[in-house]
């Protein structure tokens, strides 16, 4: 049931996108922000239908900055959009999702490549523009979807452009209660997200509720970051997000 309700949600606020496509006409910029702003208010309905409980720590990243954090599940993408408004740098393959790759791009999701060296260059120099124009990206630098375990070491090729523009990068941890959340195993998206259903439903549910218990989802962000050289920035996000990352299971 909730996942119909989920699938509702976001036909929902689909129907706000063709607003920020229009905004798009002749300002790129601006319908990214149209976008992050439809991102943010799904982001939030979704957290709500599935039963997800967020609990924040730290500041919040500000307007225009560049936000990196650990990835171990689809549901990242709700959690860190409830936060804050954002654009997000995604695999190339969500693009390709029937219905929800649309939705991805008039949001104004960036994607990329991650077995071409070529598109992380062609990203970069389009980041650098974003950036320089106020916008806050939000990328996770492992490359892929960790196991929720180890923390992957961080990509450097798209933190070029926040570098050379001395861009705040705030460093950004999540951590699940439930091992179930992972989603690393080569499943679909519909098959992970009715495992991840199945496991909240058996823990002990609540007294007089018609779920299982939510699950408890925290975002921790630490201060913001900023070096002029790609490397140094690399390395100090990463041991920033270890310093705060809990493995789970």
């Amino acid at each position: 049931m909730r996942l119909g309700l989920a699938i509702v949600w976001t036909a929902i606020c689909s129907l706000l996108l063709p607003g920020a496509a229009v905004c798009g006409i002749g300002s790129n910029t601006r319908q990214m922000k149209v976008g992050a702003w439809v991102t943010k208010i799904w982001a939030r309905g979704i957290l709500f239908v599935i039963g997800v409980r967020l609990r924040i720590d730290g500041p919040r990243p500000k307007r225009g900055n560049f936000v990196v954090s650990n990835h171990v599940t689809w549901l990242d993408i709700a959690v860190l959009g409830s936060a804050y408004s954002s654009n997000l740098i995604a695999k190339r393959e969500l693009a390709k999702l029937p219905g929800f790759g649309f939705c991805f791009r008039v949001a104004g999701t960036m994607f990329i490549n991650r077995e071409s060296r070529r598109d992380a260059h062609r990203l970069a120099a389009e980041l650098k523009d974003y950036l320089a124009a106020g916008l806050t990206i939000t990328m996770f630098p492992e490359g892929g979807i960790g196991n929720g375990v180890e923390l992957s070491k961080f990509k450097s090729s798209l933190l070029a452009g926040a570098a050379e523009l001395s861009t705040p990068c705030v460093p950004a941890a999540i951590h699940y209660d439930l091992a179930d959340v992972t989603w690393c195993d080569g499943t679909t998206l519909g098959q992970h997200a009715r495992r991840l259903m199945r496991a909240k439903w058996r823990r002990k549910r609540r007294p007089g509720g018609w779920s299982g218990k939510p699950i408890e989802a925290r975002l921790t962000f630490a201060p913001p970051i900023t070096s002029d050289s790609r490397k140094k920035l690399t390395a100090d996000l990463e041991s920033a997000v270890r310093e705060m990352y809990q493995p789970m299971g």
